[in-house]
């Protein structure tokens, strides 16, 4: 039991990590749906914010320039998506398949190119962790909470400003009836473009973020479709949520664990498992729980009467 409660402590911390990418990315998506965009594209706009986070923390040696950048690439992709989507009424699901075709082409091409060469900054680039006084020093706790990655404390406050947002606010109502009922904002002389726009920026600005402490936080280096498929796990976790934070930010919670378990599970002796089966976990999982999903309402009712804003 000693030996394996210091692990299970690291674990949860662990799950923590690498949950905040996708809770990130996963609140952008409440974002865009709220507003009646779906928003296919998270897994191009983590992928554009991995790239260029490397990148522009290579150029400048400051980690914080390279979130920066990871943010503009979330904002200008999700731009382009946003105008085929609303000014133009492209079809939603083609406009986010092209985004990650897109960015699944462009960074593989910029990764092999000498003026990028992402090599040369192979495993120097990370971002510090932050701590909380005090908190750090509580037994386990401060392990699991105490210090961090700042995308963990990131997500947690958007993850309780969002869900007030979404509650008690006139302006998430309006967002909500965006896509809902987007005549009756028209009839009040609300801009219902305006806010579509804001949503799906925001949604790029936020998983382009998550993409970022990807790179810089987690493995600390760039190489082509490094995000494997993880925006679309934030997007499965938006529907298998739906589209409400707390519900959403749980079923990350379960990937991020997913992923965490991937390394531990020798320490653990869970050696039975094949390593195979620990990779693809957390997409099967996700498989499964969109299909459970469609049939069978998941959340009891204590997570009803913490966001009423769902379908």
């Amino acid at each position: 039991m000693e030996d394996i409660t210091p692990i299970s402590i690291l674990l949860l911390a662990a799950t923590l990590k690498f949950s905040s990418p996708l809770i990130l990315a996963a609140l952008g998506g409440i974002l865009s749906e709220k507003a009646g965009v779906r928003n296919v594209g998270l897994e191009g706009f983590m992928l554009l914010g991995a790239f260029y986070a490397v990148a522009f923390t290579g150029w400048t040696g400051n980690p914080w320039i390279g979130i920066t950048g990871a943010i503009l690439s979330g904002i200008l992709a999700a731009t382009i998506l946003a105008v085929a989507t609303i000014e133009f009424k492209a079809n939603h699901l083609i406009c986010g398949v092209a985004i990650i075709f897109l960015a699944y082409g462009l960074t593989g091409a910029l990764n092999n190119s000498p003026f990028f060469n992402m090599e040369q900054y192979l495993g120097i680039i990370s971002i510090n962790y932050w701590s909380i006084p005090f908190i750090k020093e509580i037994p386990y706790v401060g392990v699991i909470i105490g210090e961090q990655l700042p995308s963990v404390y990131i997500s947690i406050i958007l993850l309780v400003l969002m869900n007030f947002l979404l509650c008690k606010t006139v302006l998430g109502l309006k967002l909500r009836a965006s896509s809902e009922n987007p005549l009756a904002l028209y009839a009040q002389g609300v801009n219902v473009k305006l806010i579509r726009y804001f949503c799906v920026i925001i949604s790029g600005m936020l998983a382009g973020l998550g993409g970022g402490f990807l790179t810089l936080g987690i493995f600390n280096y760039f190489t082509p479709g490094i995000t494997a498929g993880r925006g679309f796990l934030a997007l499965s976790a938006v529907i298998i949520g739906r589209k409400r934070p707390i519900e959403t930010s749980v079923i990350a919670l379960l990937f991020g664990f997913l992923y965490a378990f991937q390394m531990y599970a020798p320490d653990l002796n869970f050696t039975f498992i094949p390593p195979v089966l620990l990779i693809l976990a957390p997409y099967i999982i996700s498989l499964a729980l969109l299909g459970i999903s469609s049939q069978v309402h998941l959340w009891p009712g204590i997570f009803k009467k913490s966001f009423t804003g769902g379908d």
